[in-house]
Parts: C-alpha cells; structure tokens; sequence
C-alpha cells in the first residue's frame, strides 16, 4: 500500500539519520574547541594541532584507500594555491604511513598532511564517515563539519567557506550537516578502519568501530 511504503521510507530516512549521527569516542562538537594534539607530519615536520591557532583552519580527514578522499584532494591543492585567509591541512588515517606518502607523492602535495595515531584525530574530529572536512575559526573553536568530496574551489564551496568564517555563523547541530551530506544523489559504501593494512580493493569491516565513505560530489555544493 501506498501510505505502508511512505511510513516504511520515512523510518529509514530517521534511522539512517540517527546512525550517521552517532558521535566517535572524544568527538569535539560543532561548538567547542579542539584539544591540543601532535601531529606527526607526512610531508612536511611535525606539529603541535594549537601552533594552527591565530586564523580559520580547514582540516581534511582522508585515507588512501578512501575514493571520494582522492577524488577532491585537487580540489584542495587548487584552494590552497589562492594563498587565502585560511590554512588548510590533511590528516590521513591510514593505519601504515607509508600507503599515505605514496598517495601524497603520486598527488605533488603541497598541503601540510599529517598522519593519526591511535584515532586520536578521528575520534576527536568525529570521522565517522570519510572524507571529513573540519571548520575550526581561529581560536581552535568548531564551526562546522561537512560529510563527503566537495569541489573546493568551486563557487559554491567558496561562498560556504566565506559564510561560515566571515559572517560568524551559528555553529550548527551535527545532525544539519550530516542531514545536508545525505541529501546529496550519491549512494554511500560501507568502509572500515582495519587494524591490519588495507587496500584500495578491498576494505575489512573490524568489530572495534566502522567509518562510513561518502560518494563523491559533483562540481559544488548541495
């Protein structure tokens, strides 16, 4: 019946809503500021996460084995070359650095990367689903997390980042955004942090936690 399959459709919207909104264990919320970190450079040496503090800082949660990730790092590298009032940095959670490097490598990066340990960052951005792009203004305050590859430097990613760094906006619930990535066309793929080392083919599911990988984008945002 008709009415049966709206309420069946409607419960799995709800549903799907609430698990993307589980929070990671330690996750600073849109909102709050991030605790201080050390970050273990990937290209470049190693930093204090407070030493980025004196202006807004993008942070770009990825893994190698992440398609979507790959997919918007030009993205990323093309935003960076416009040398705008921002910072922007990557942190890889690859269990194995050097899958990291390769892919960095293979990219002529030239964003500072920076490689988890023990999902310390993961946890603490909340990177239940890669990739994850992190707002945080200049005094180390969340403004913002956006779920899944975007086209940074395109109109639509630049007016968002402008709205969410010039103009102060309310920092938003967790679930407006998650809600605002899945919306998107794109269909999501079940993803996992493997204790043991990944490939691009095939990714192992481990009962300690799960991390979703959002479809890529098109070109803008929703």
């Amino acid at each position: 019946m008709p009415i049966a399959r709206c309420l069946c459709a409607l419960l799995l919207c709800f549903s799907m809503a609430n698990l993307s909104a589980a929070s990671t264990p330690g996750e600073v919320p849109i909102g709050a500021n991030l605790r201080d970190a050390e970050l273990q450079g990937l290209n470049g040496p190693s930093r204090e996460l407070n030493s980025f503090r004196g202006k807004p800082l993008l942070i770009n949660v990825w893994a190698s084995w992440c398609g979507p990730c790959r997919q918007e790092m030009a993205s990323l590298e093309r935003l960076a070359w416009q040398e705008r009032y921002f910072a922007i940095i990557g942190i890889s959670t690859d269990d194995y650095a050097d899958k990291a490097r390769g892919l960095l490598k293979g990219t002529n990066a030239t964003i500072s990367h920076f490689i988890d340990h023990d999902l310390q960052m993961e946890n603490m951005l909340g990177a239940s689903q890669l990739p994850l792009t992190v707002f945080v203004d200049a005094n180390g305050r969340v403004l913002r997390k956006i779920y899944g590859a975007r086209q940074w430097d395109g109109a639509d990613a630049l007016r968002l980042i402008d709205d969410t760094f010039h103009e102060g906006i309310r920092p938003r619930s967790q679930t407006s955004d998650l809600l605002l990535s899945q919306t998107h066309p794109g269909a999501r793929e079940w993803g996992s942090r493997a204790s043991q080392s990944r490939s691009r083919a095939s990714v192992t599911m481990t009962p300690a936690r799960n991390t979703r990988v959002a479809s890529s984008a098109p070109s803008g945002l929703e």
